[in-house]
């Protein structure tokens, strides 16, 4: 007599680890692999050994891979440099899926299902925390005030040197140093450009200025760059009316 022991489904799936944390650039490209959570099952029929996987809850930033154990080349792109790249990609790998952006969400919390498709479904889980770096992706923006009720900036001819022309403030939208730091200067040589206090500059005037000989408007120019790698820069035009001394 032969007694034939069928498998069931009696093992879950199992992780190596419970929960991982990693870092990752903000800029990440969309399907690119950032680490393997291969399970395990130690059924052993192909049945009740097959691993499906999925995620938990309403992240879309991330997904993970699911193609019963095969390698495959499903997901491509193109890369910022302009070459055709493609993934070969295995199942249990975390991909990026939508745009990360660190100013508006630093931390991600993602729960990665690992189950079976038979009955009865056994599954495991596994948790991932995804701190994103910043990286210098915001320009630098700069405001200009003046005196005027319209905001045109205006200097009476022959006006003192270190008269007030415009008082400039600059910001930056990344959120880590050195990345929203920046500096500015001007390629005028009418006007001077000089520091009042963290990202706050005052244009001011810098040589005497006859309405006759450079006419009733003159421009500055200010550039202001982050210091972050590469460095980002912005640039404003800043039209000066230049009215007629008493």
């Amino acid at each position: 007599m032969v007694i034939r022991v069928r498998d069931v489904n009696d093992n879950a799936p199992t992780f190596e680890r419970s929960e991982y944390k990693i870092e990752l650039n903000e800029n990440a490209d969309i399907n690119r692999p950032i680490m393997s959570l291969p399970a395990r099952d130690f059924d052993i029929s192909a049945e009740n050994s097959l691993i499906m996987y999925r995620t938990e809850g309403n992240n879309s930033k991330f997904k993970v891979c699911n193609n019963t154990g095969k390698q495959f080349n499903e997901f491509s792109y193109v890369a910022r440099e302009d070459k055709s790249l493609r993934w070969s990609l295995f199942a249990g790998e975390l991909l990026v899926h939508g745009i990360l952006d660190y100013e508006s969400m630093k931390e991600h919390y993602i729960t990665v299902i690992a189950y079976n498709p038979v009955r009865p479904m056994l599954s495991s889980s596994v948790s991932v925390l995804v701190s994103l770096l910043d990286v210098n992706d915001e320009r630098p923006s700069i405001d200009v005030y003046t005196t005027s009720a319209d905001n045109v900036a205006v200097v009476t001819e022959h006006s003192h040197v270190g008269t007030f022309v415009a008082h400039l403030v600059v910001a930056d939208g990344d959120a880590t140093a050195p990345n929203n730091d920046a500096y500015c200067d001007t390629n005028s040589t009418e006007f001077a450009l000089t520091p009042l206090f963290d990202m706050e500059y005052s244009l001011s005037v810098a040589v005497d200025i006859d309405r006759e000989a450079g006419g009733p408007q003159t421009t500055a120019i200010v550039t202001c760059r982050d210091l972050g790698q590469p460095a980002l820069e912005t640039h404003t035009m800043i039209q000066v009316s230049v009215s007629m001394g008493g």
